[in-house]
């Protein structure tokens, strides 16, 4: 298990109930393509 809070920031493992935010997060075509693995890229 991680956790680890400052007073800006908190960090821990991801719960069941993150899901609908993450989904969002990664259906953003404008956010992912600041997020989008740059070694994929290089590959290529």
């Amino acid at each position: 298990m991680i956790y680890l809070e400052t007073e800006r920031l908190i960090l821990r493992d991801y719960q069941e109930s993150d899901f609908g935010g993450y989904y969002q997060l990664k259906s953003d075509v404008k956010t992912m393509y600041y997020l989008q693995d740059k070694r994929e890229w290089e590959q290529i």
